[in-house]
């Protein structure tokens, strides 16, 4: 058994000889971050630098929503003010021209009315006046 034990104890510092050693690990690290520091710090740069740009037009794009949420709304206000307007004056045409027919109206009648008491007084003249020959010729 003992005999397994050297064994077991040769073949595990075989196999810790095989990796590199803390120092070449943590050389090899510095030198890999060394190499790509600058790239990563530029492109950590570019991205903050893109980032804030793109927060910029964010903002800038929800103010021009707002404007132009708010211009939507004035135009909505002005249409809704101008049909209430126009509301108001075809309803005062409508008075008007309600007005109008019955004062037309009324004026047919009154025409209608006075045509036939031209009529009756005419039909009245004429048999005066056959009545009055009428004596004229007796007499």
């Amino acid at each position: 058994m003992s005999e397994n034990s050297g064994d077991e104890k040769k073949d595990t510092s075989d196999i810790i000889s095989d990796y590199p050693s803390e120092k070449t690990v943590n050389l090899l690290a510095t030198g890999l971050v060394n190499l790509y520091q600058s790239d990563v710090e530029k492109i950590q740069k570019d991205l903050n630098n893109l980032t804030s740009k793109q927060d910029k037009l964010l903002r800038q794009l929800e103010e021009e929503r707002g404007r132009l949420d708010e211009r939507k709304l004035k135009n909505i206000q002005e249409m809704m003010d101008s049909v209430r307007i126009y509301r108001e004056k075809l309803l005062l045409i409508k008075k008007q021209m309600t007005s109008i027919h019955q004062r037309s109206r009324h004026l047919v009648k009154r025409s209608q009315d006075l045509q036939e008491f031209k009529e009756k007084e005419k039909q009245q003249r004429i048999i005066k006046r056959r009545q009055e020959e009428a004596l004229i010729a007796r007499q």
